[in-house]
C-alpha cells in the first residue's frame, strides 16, 4: 500500500468523492480492499478510546461495513472509504509495512471518516426520523396523486391510506384508531364495528390516536423550497444507497411518501421506531410476518414489545404493504447505532433540542444543532 507521505490522504471537500454511479470494484480489487480495510480496523479498534470520545468511532466504521445488505453496496462503501482517505485501492497491498508515524496519521483520518458518517448520515437520519408530520387522514383515489399534490396533502393521503391498509390499527399494539372509533360510534352507536366486524364496545378493544410513521424519513427527500436537494441530503442518500444498492431510486422524490415506506403506529411506538429503539425482523416463512423487538441498551421497556405480528394486506394488494427491504435497512441502522454507542450520543444531542438548553460550561452540541437547522434537517422546533 502506498504510504501516506506519497498520496493526498484526506480530501478536504466532497468534490470527487460523492459517486452515485453503479460502478463496483473488480473482483481482485474488492478482495484487496476488504482485506486491507479489515487490517486497518483491527489495528485501530484495539486502541483505547480517548476521554472525549463519546462513542466508538472506529467501531462505527466497521459496523457500517458489516451491516450493509448487498455486495455491490459494500464495494461502493469500500471505494468511498479509500477515496476519502486518499488511498488508491489498486495500490493497496498491506497495512503491516507502515511505520508508526504513518499509522498514527491514518488513525486520525479514520476518525475523520467516522465523524463524516456520524455528521452526514446517522445524526441527520435519526434527527429527522423522530416524527412524521401528522395532517388529518385523507384517502386518495389516485395512485399517482403525489405527482400533483403538495407535501401536506400527500402526507394526509398517506395517513388515510395506511389506516385503511392496516385496518385502522397500530401494526404492533393492535390498538384501534380513536378518531375512527368515534366516527363509527356517532353513526352506529353501540353497534359500531372494527374492520374485522367485531363490536368496538367489546371489553378487549383498546384505542389510541394513531400516526403514520415513515420507515425512511420523509425529510430526506424534502426540498425545503429549493429546486433540488442540497449537498447534505445528497450525501445522506448516497450513504443510504450503500445499504442496499438502488434503494435511493425506490424512495426518490414523492415516492418516499408511498405506503411501502410507512407504518401505522401509536405515538409511543412511533417515537421508539424513529429513535431506532425497536425494529422489525422476519419471523417465520409466512409472508409479511415480523418479530418486533427492541434494542437492549438499558432503556426503559417498550410496552408490548417484543411481539410477533403478521401485517394486514388489502384485497388484491391494492395498497402496498411495508417494504421488507426498507425495514431491513432500518433494522441494520438500529443495530449500528446501538453497538457503536452512536445512538446514545445522538439521543443526547436531540435531548438538547427538546430541552432547548445550552450548558453553562459550553458543553452543548451547538455546532451539531446549528448544522441540522442550516441543512434543513430540523426547523428549530422540536415536536416532542
Amino acid at each position: 500500500m502506498a504510504s501516506p507521505s506519497s498520496e493526498n490522504r484526506h480530501r478536504s471537500s466532497l468534490e470527487g468523492i460523492l459517486d452515485f454511479s453503479p460502478s463496483v470494484l473488480k473482483p481482485d480489487e474488492a478482495h484487496r480492499a476488504r482485506r486491507v480495510f479489515r487490517q486497518i480496523i483491527k489495528h485501530n479498534e484495539q486502541r483505547s478510546p480517548s476521554e472525549n470520545e463519546e462513542y466508538n468511532a472506529v467501531k462505527l466504521v466497521r459496523l457500517t461495513e458489516e451491516y450493509l445488505l448487498c455486495e455491490q453496496g459494500r464495494d461502493r462503501f469500500l471505494n468511498f472509504f479509500f477515496t476519502f482517505l486518499g488511498i488508491s485501492v489498486n495500490n493497496a497491498a498491506s497495512f503491516d509495512g507502515w511505520d508508526e508515524g504513518e499509522k498514527e496519521k491514518l488513525y486520525r483520518q479514520l476518525l475523520e471518516f467516522s465523524n463524516f458518517l456520524f455528521n452526514n448520515f446517522y445524526l441527520p437520519l435519526m434527527a429527522s426520523a423522530v416524527k412524521t408530520p401528522q395532517p388529518s387522514a385523507q384517502t386518495s383515489g389516485s395512485q399517482n396523486s403525489c405527482l400533483y399534490t403538495g407535501t401536506n396533502k400527500r402526507l394526509s393521503e398517506l395517513r388515510g391510506t395506511c389506516l385503511k391498509r392496516d385496518h385502522h390499527r397500530c401494526i404492533v399494539s393492535r390498538k384501534f384508531d380513536f378518531s375512527e372509533s368515534r366516527k363509527r360510534a356517532k353513526i352506529h352507536g353501540d353497534n359500531a364495528k372494527d374492520d374485522e366486524g367485531r363490536l368496538l364496545v367489546e371489553d378487549d378493544q383498546d384505542f389510541d390516536d394513531l400516526e403514520v410513521a415513515h420507515i425512511i424519513p420523509h425529510s430526506l427527500m424534502d426540498l425545503k423550497g429549493r429546486p433540488e436537494l442540497d449537498m447534505s441530503k445528497q450525501t445522506a442518500i448516497m450513504i443510504l444507497d450503500m445499504f442496499d444498492y438502488g434503494i435511493a431510486h425506490k424512495i426518490e422524490g414523492c415516492e418516499i411518501d408511498r405506503p411501502f415506506n410507512a407504518l401505522t403506529l401509536t405515538p409511543l411506538l412511533h417515537r421508539a421506531f424513529g429513535d431506532f429503539e425497536i425494529f422489525f425482523e422476519p419471523a417465520t416463512e409466512i409472508p409479511h410476518s415480523y418479530r418486533i423487538n427492541r434494542i437492549k441498551s438499558g432503556l426503559l421497556r417498550v410496552p408490548g414489545v417484543p411481539v410477533t405480528r403478521t401485517l394486514f394486506l388489502t384485497p388484491e394488494r391494492t395498497i402496498d404493504p411495508p417494504s421488507a427491504q426498507l425495514l431491513a435497512i432500518h433494522r441494520a441502522i438500529a443495530h449500528i447505532l446501538h453497538l457503536s454507542g452512536a445512538g446514545i450520543q445522538i439521543s443526547d444531542i436531540l435531548q438538547e433540542l427538546e430541552d432547548a438548553r445550552v450548558q453553562s460550561d459550553g458543553s452543548t452540541h451547538l455546532e451539531h444543532l446549528v448544522n441540522l437547522r442550516l441543512q434543513g434537517w430540523w426547523n428549530g422546533i422540536h415536536v416532542y
